[in-house]
């Protein structure tokens, strides 16, 4: 069984205009990177090897320009044009026969996650995924904010199990923000599939849901010396660009390589690697993306 990756913009038009609206949020730098190289460094780190990109129709060119066909990174990347906003469902449900039997681990476009706990966290369960008796568990990721503002939540009780989606209801139970990450099992199309035409532009909830009726949900606490970003406004832009680069300058290392990503997880070799970096002006850079591999 494989683990396929979907990667998801839904921001048709972009909340973060005037800035480069032709590419939508994704196409916007976040310190030395266009953002959507962070979702595709967080799967090759994980080793997956097959990603879909549904992107709005301004961003695949984009997209093509900077990735090709993946094949520079030793994965294939696929590509496919996103008409309306969605959260997950009906890039499925267009695509069933790709996604059918396997596990999907998926992100949106404009997510950050890192962190050394995070990072064994999702090696775990992606190792659970595919072990052929635990392959029924979904697994999403929550992260403590004081800022509930466009982001699903989920509470959970006192020993952190989940009890729903959506705002609390008593002084006993704990708001969690969930970003739009998850490894979903190999029955993901027969749930999406379940789902009622009213549920699946913003199936992220509903997924969830079943998951949670049928028992078999978990999630990931994400620390608080972690770092997770949901990016929807240039303010928050802003404040993760230079979080990450104090963070890369402090660790002399950078997240959002698809490069070092791909080298790391073994998908491409040392001479690779070289090669795909040799065209960076800066030898500085050069040196950070060479570090302590």
């Amino acid at each position: 069984m494989t683990i396929k990756g979907l990667i998801v913009e839904t921001d048709i038009l972009s909340n973060t205009y005037p800035f480069p609206k032709f590419a939508g949020s994704a196409g916007l730098n976040c310190y030395k990177f266009p953002l959507i190289y962070f979702p595709v460094s967080f799967m090759l780190r994980r080793g997956v090897k097959d990603i879909t990109l549904a992107l709005t129709r301004e961003s695949i060119e984009t997209a093509q320009t900077l990735f090709s066909s993946g094949r520079q990174l030793g994965v294939n990347i696929r590509y496919k044009i996103l008409d309306e906003p969605s959260f997950l469902a009906r890039e499925i449900l267009e695509d069933t026969e790709h996604f059918r039997g396997n596990n999907v681990i998926y992100s949106s476009s404009n997510s950050v996650l890192w962190g050394k706990d995070l990072r064994s966290s999702i090696s775990d369960a992606i190792q659970i995924a595919e072990d052929p008796k635990k392959d029924d568990i979904a697994t999403i990721f929550g992260k403590y904010t004081n800022d509930c503002l466009n982001f699903e939540t989920m509470t959970v009780d006192l020993c952190s199990n989940i009890i729903r989606f959506g705002p609390g209801e008593s002084e006993v139970e704990t708001s969690l923000i969930v970003p739009k990450v998850g490894i979903y099992p190999k029955d993901i199309v027969e749930v999406v599939e379940s789902l009622s035409i009213e549920l699946i532009d913003e199936a992220l909830k509903p997924i969830n849901n079943s998951y949670l009726r049928m028992k078999r949900l978990e999630h990931i606490f994400i620390h608080s010396d972690e770092l997770w970003f949901q990016v929807n406004c240039f303010q928050t832009l802003n404040k993760l660009s230079k979080i990450l680069e104090e963070y890369a300058t402090k660790h002399r290392i950078i997240i959002g390589s698809p490069e070092r990503s791909a080298f790391q997880a073994g998908l491409i070799n040392q001479n690779q690697f070289e090669m795909l970096i040799k065209n960076y002006q800066s030898e500085e850079f050069k040196d950070l993306l060479r570090y302590n591999i």
